[in-house]
């Protein structure tokens, strides 16, 4: 079985060194190691769960054709 992931970079730097909190919440600010930009955790958590849903329906797709 093959194995898929989801990967972040920062959309400033490139960067895919992030400083995050233990046991972060929401409203945690997530600081990119690079550049020091900042998202908000809960922004980045909704982002990886669209790119999961999608990356999900597109193998479903592809096992149904």
């Amino acid at each position: 079985m093959s194995q898929n992931s989801i990967e972040f970079s920062c959309s400033n730097c490139g960067s895919n060194n992030f400083k995050v909190p233990t046991d972060p919440k929401p409203d945690d600010i997530i600081i990119c190691g690079g550049c020091g930009g900042q998202e908000k955790y809960g922004v980045l958590k909704r982002s990886a769960i669209k790119q999961a849903e999608k990356l999900v329906s597109d193998k479903l797709m592809n096992m149904f054709k």
